[in-house]
């Protein structure tokens, strides 16, 4: 096990590279940034993670000590891990980006040791453990973790970063960056965007959507965006309608999980084979419209009767909606276009109050065809809703209702996260060793206390659940859950 200070681990060896040279000139956050950055509290790490397994080459080893000087070098040449955030005065400014003048990658780079045997189940405890702490704000906000003790050898990589920095999409870039093959990434050359694209480099990730990134033509956020934003986000009537009934935040039922969370996480993984989702692809739902339907389904077996009878209300699930562009296919990995946020928000039930699987299929795909490009129209006026937050103001606040167990009491803004990825990297080459497995982890918001994440690649689905350890104790059955879940989806729509 291991965590700042805890047993096992260790911290990385001096003399590794130092940062170099990095831009002089602040930069600002956007209102994302800000917001993820404000409302962290100690029961609420707002950390992306991703958990890489990795296998020796037939025959051989993966040196710990080799990997992580490598991850140095790498990380020294990244200008978006060489910043920190710094405050305005008084806590009243948005905060800024501050270059440092040298990266402590005894801090950023650590090593632990995993129990033996050495299996998922250890990988999980031990990224509940690591997910359960906030990083160091006074330092860059991002930390890696090389691990030994692996089953049949090898080495898990733990990589975390502050929402702040990047959201899902902009952390899998950067941690493709340091881990897959292709050259090392040049400062200087990513200082220049005038630059003519690489023809190789590693595979770029992808988002279940489109739209405009930062500095891609997107206008700054205004006070007028807020407040257009202010009907849909309270609930006002005719703000939205979905499939017959409202959709978006604050308008699901209460689950037994909602409610005031605890700084202590669990964490569980599953992996759905592509070919599972044949029966509900040739109905013409999407992947991500299956998951979501899948998810619910095996949430049903923590819910009461009553929850999921007629008349009952469904499930909401609170979906990123990714607004940047798609990359074209094998292009590069610039790190100064991936990082921040650049992400709306849809609303979407996910069919638990439908009799059967298939009709609860039929309500998820009206709902995402509705919830998804609403979440794209709204996503500047949702940045400029965060935009609002202040660390002087949004912490306190957030701490007291905490405190008062205020989460407990009022309405839920959505079940629980269901978040989207997609990066081909199943089988490459990676420092030595050669990839199995890439499972994402979100974290999990006040009030929610779940968070399920999912990442596609040529295969099949990797999934991160994270669960609040007194709300949600039962990831682990919930992750035993959603291929039987699947599989019941697949024989409803095989009889429909």
């Amino acid at each position: 096990m291991a965590s700042g200070g805890a047993a096992g681990a260790r911290p990385g060896p001096p003399g590794l590279p130092p940062a170099g040279t990095v831009p002089e000139r602040p930069v600002p956050t956007s209102g994302l940034d800000a917001f993820f950055s404000a409302v962290e509290g100690p029961t609420t790490p707002m950390l992306v993670t991703a958990v890489a397994v990795l296998d020796p080459p037939p025959g051989g080893s993966v040196a710990a000590a080799s990997v992580q000087r490598e991850l140095g070098e790498r990380a020294g040449r990244l200008p978006a891990l060489a910043r920190r955030l710094s405050g305005g005065p008084l806590g009243l400014e948005a905060p800024h980006w501050r270059p440092v003048d040298q990266l402590d990658l005894a801090y950023h780079l650590r090593r632990a040791a995993l129990p033996s045997p050495g299996g998922l189940p250890e990988i999980a405890d031990l990224a509940g453990e690591l997910l359960s702490h906030p990083l160091d704000l006074s330092q860059p906000p991002w930390r890696l973790w090389v691990v030994e003790g692996l089953a049949g050898g090898g080495l898990v990589l733990v990589a975390q970063a502050h929402h702040a920095l990047v959201d899902g999409a902009a952390g899998l870039g950067i941690f493709a960056q340091l881990l897959l093959p292709g050259p090392a990434p040049s400062r200087q050359a990513r200082r220049d965007p005038r630059r003519a694209a690489p023809a190789s480099g590693p595979p770029a990730p992808r988002s279940s959507a489109s739209g405009a990134g930062p500095g891609e033509g997107r206008q700054a956020p205004s006070a007028l965006a807020a407040l257009e934003a202010l009907p849909w986000f309270l609930g006002w009537p005719g703000s939205t309608e979905v499939a017959g009934r409202r959709s978006g935040p604050f308008r699901c039922p209460r689950a037994p999980w909602n409610g005031t969370v605890s700084a202590r996480r669990v964490v569980a993984f599953a992996h759905l084979p592509l070919a599972a989702f044949q029966a509900a692809r040739a109905t013409g739902a999407t992947v991500n419209d299956v998951l979501l339907t899948t998810v619910g389904l095996a949430l049903r077996r923590w819910l009461p009767p009553e929850a999921t009878g007629p008349g009952s209300r469904s499930l909401s699930a609170l979906v990123p909606v990714s607004l940047r562009p798609s990359p074209p296919a094998g292009g590069p990995l610039d790190d100064e276009p991936l990082t921040g946020n650049a992400v709306g928000c849809a609303f979407v039930p996910l069919g638990t109050d439908q009799p059967d699987p298939a009709r609860a299929l039929a309500a998820v795909q009206a709902a995402t065809s509705a919830a998804v490009p609403e979440a794209r129209a709204l996503g500047s006026a949702f940045e400029a809703l965060a935009a609002l937050a202040r660390p002087v103001l949004t912490r306190p606040l957030v701490g007291v209702a905490a405190a008062l167990r205020l989460f407990d009491r009022l309405p839920p803004l959505a079940n629980l996260v269901v978040s989207f990825l997609s990066l081909p990297v199943e089988g490459l080459p990676v420092l030595g060793g050669r990839l199995r497995a890439l499972y994402p982890l979100g974290p999990v918001p006040e009030g929610l206390g779940l968070n399920v994440t999912a990442l596609r690649t040529q295969t099949g689905l990797f999934l991160g659940i994270s669960g609040c350890a007194e709300r949600a104790p039962w990831v682990r059955s919930l992750a035993d859950a959603l291929p039987e879940a699947l599989d019941e989806l697949s024989r409803a729509l095989r009889g429909w």
